[in-house]
């Protein structure tokens, strides 16, 4: 058996690092010899959550105005403080 790459690509997520590059997140995971592709994908799904590019996406699905988004911060800061 061949060792084969999963990639994901998520191209609308982009972040800036420490020095100001912005990078598009992408997930590699590859297949390790004996392994199931279905194991590969839940390890794929553990990265991603990880690293946090699905709430990313599921963030940047619809479009969130500038109010809605300062409304939205303060109320969990809200919610830390109180518990």
């Amino acid at each position: 058996m061949t060792c084969r790459n999963i990639l994901v690509n998520c191209s609308p997520v982009t972040k800036p690092d420490l020095k100001g590059v912005i990078k598009t997140a992408i997930a590699e995971v590859r297949l390790k010899k004996g392994e199931s592709v279905d194991r590969a994908i839940k390890r794929l799904k553990k990265k991603l959550d990880k690293e946090g590019i699905m709430r990313e996406i599921r963030m940047h699905r619809h479009y969130e105005k500038p109010s809605e988004r300062r409304r939205r911060k303060a109320a969990r800061a809200k919610a830390r403080a109180r518990g």
